[in-house]
């Protein structure tokens, strides 16, 4: 038989607070897609992939994220905004923010994570992306919107789509 020995999450150099959040959500291995996505990602690989609802996804790219924005913030104590999100529906965002704050959470919530789309006006947004959120998750809509309203100088202000 061939060697089909899958490569566990504590094998792949991630962040222990991750690694915990990651026990905690009672994830015992990676799915396939997170097997061969997470490595490829945490050495700066670009990536295109595509699976079946449920398939591990979600995780797949949030994890090598949130595990950069750790590292980062050993060594560099500004804020900034480090990742933003974009998802096709307000549903895929709250699915993703969900899996963003459980992941976070043995981190002492070390990562400020925003939904734009959580029912609030783009203006009350405004002082919450002001302290820079290190991930911000949205559909293109929302966040167009967004910065038509907050960044008066932006110059996507001024792109026709």
């Amino acid at each position: 038989m061939g060697d089909d020995k899958v490569i566990q999450f504590e094998e792949m150099g991630l962040d222990n607070r991750l690694l915990k959040s990651i026990k905690l959500l009672g994830w015992k291995e990676p799915t396939m897609i997170q097997e061969k996505a997470i490595p490829l990602a945490l050495e700066g690989k670009d990536l295109l992939a595509k699976g079946r609802t449920g398939c591990g996804k979600t995780g797949a790219f949030l994890i090598p994220i949130m595990h950069q924005i750790l590292t980062n913030k050993k060594y560099d104590s500004s804020q900034s905004i480090s990742a933003i999100i974009l998802a096709p529906t307000k549903e895929l965002c709250r699915q993703i923010f969900t899996h963003a704050k459980d992941l976070n959470h043995c981190s002492s919530n070390a990562m400020r994570i925003v939904d734009l789309n959580e029912g609030e006006s783009e203006k009350s947004l405004k002082p919450i992306l002001i302290e820079k959120p290190d991930i911000v998750i949205s559909t293109p809509s929302r966040l167009l919107k967004h910065l038509k309203v907050s960044c008066y100088s932006c110059p996507i202000r001024r792109v026709r789509i």
